[in-house]
């Protein structure tokens, strides 16, 4: 479990020491997922949840709410993913560790069940 960086490079000055203690929650939760991740091009996502088929967006002050939309619902659309943003920017006292893990494994309860299926849907869209 844990994580690995998707190229396999250290990406520590990309990743913001808020990024990293997200991580280390998904960690203690035994969560299994990859950082920086750069296969739902052009996008990345902070971090990508394979078993779940779904994404994490950890929001710092660099984050646009107008340019997250829109890759979100590009992901949606192109990738039938789904995504959770945490929001440091305007909400950062909530999150410590505990309201972290809790609003993971609440997603994560949500969108695991339809990973299968909605990950068969987009490999059948690009088929047609």
């Amino acid at each position: 479990m844990g994580h690995r960086n998707n190229d396999r490079r250290e990406h520590s000055s990309e990743r913001s020491g808020i990024h990293r203690f997200v991580e280390r929650q998904l960690d203690a939760l035994g969560i299994a997922y990859e950082s920086e991740f750069r296969n739902f091009e052009p996008y990345r996502v902070d971090i990508y949840i394979s078993e779940a088929y779904a994404y994490i967006e950890v929001d710092g002050p660099s984050h646009s709410r107008s340019k997250d939309k829109k890759r979100d619902d590009w992901l949606q659309e192109r990738y039938n993913l789904r995504g959770l943003h945490l929001d440091f920017a305007t909400s950062r006292d909530i999150w410590n560790a505990e309201n972290i893990r809790i609003a993971v494994v609440n997603f994560l309860e949500i969108v695991t069940p339809s990973a299968q299926q909605r990950r068969g849907e987009y490999q059948n869209n690009l088929q047609k």
